[in-house]
């Protein structure tokens, strides 16, 4: 690898980096990446129930 590609690469980490530690500290402060209304979402169900996303998983899964 020349020099190029290494600063990319980094810059693609810290990049990568930055949006995961921003979607994490959202996610702590409660804050809505959907807009705040839940009328139009196709998975609005899945949003308030915890166990709704395993059950939909295991209902579409099973034998």
């Amino acid at each position: 690898m020349n020099f190029a590609s290494i600063c990319v690469l980094l810059m693609i980490i810290g990049l990568a980096a930055l949006a995961i530690r921003t979607i994490i500290r959202d996610k702590k402060n409660h804050k809505n990446r959907c807009g705040g209304s839940c009328n139009n979402c196709g998975m609005r169900s899945m949003c308030h129930d915890p166990g709704a996303l395993l059950k939909a998983y295991h209902q579409d899964h099973s034998s």
